[in-house]
């Protein structure tokens, strides 16, 4: 299993994941990050590897509060992982499954997303 930090993708894929992960609340200039502290020191620590094979991808998001089932979408993870290397490319040509689930947490635990890749 490897971990990739946010701040290790391009700017534009930076952006695009932070909107994706933010929920406006109603109130101006008030907004609330469903992951405070994106990203895992792992990948940061070691040239970025990439994948020579197809993969699986499995998605864990552990919220407080559960979100629809097609309330996030993984589109933009997906290409941040292409854009900065990780990825050869996200088509069914490299990506042979993707799983997203979801689970909710106690309020005193820690909301994050975990994301495994598997070469097959």
């Amino acid at each position: 299993m490897r971990g990739i930090n946010i701040n290790d993708l391009p700017e534009r894929y930076q952006k695009q994941i932070q909107r994706q992960f933010i929920i406006p609340h109603g109130i101006p200039g008030k907004i609330a990050y469903l992951e405070p502290n994106p990203g895992n020191a792992l990948l940061a620590k070691e040239k970025t590897a990439r994948f020579n094979g197809q993969v699986d991808i499995s998605f864990l998001e552990k919220r407080h509060r559960l979100a629809d089932p097609d309330g996030s979408s993984i589109k933009y993870v997906l290409d941040s992982l292409v854009s900065c290397g990780v990825l050869q490319g996200d088509s069914a040509k490299e990506i042979r499954k993707v799983n997203k689930e979801q689970v909710k947490i106690d309020k005193n635990e820690h909301e994050e997303t975990v994301i495994e890749i598997w070469e097959t």
